[in-house]
């Protein structure tokens, strides 16, 4: 069972409101209020994938999980 983190469900539902712009981990830390290296050990834990690799999927055509 995946333990859902609101920061991070907050995290994934910005990086899809904001596909079209460029994304940086600092910038998605900063939007739910964690250090860049706190957010991404939580985005991480719960996705299993970096958020650079989690935006960047639709990118490549793929699609998000």
């Amino acid at each position: 069972m995946t333990v859902k983190i609101p920061e991070v469900e907050a995290a994934i539902s910005y990086i899809h409101r904001n596909l079209d712009e460029p994304i940086t981990l600092t910038k998605i830390a900063k939007h739910v209020g964690y250090s860049s290296y706190h957010f991404l050990r939580l985005f991480k834990m719960q996705t299993g994938l970096s958020p650079h690799y989690y935006e960047a999927l639709p990118r490549k055509g793929e699609n998000l999980p």
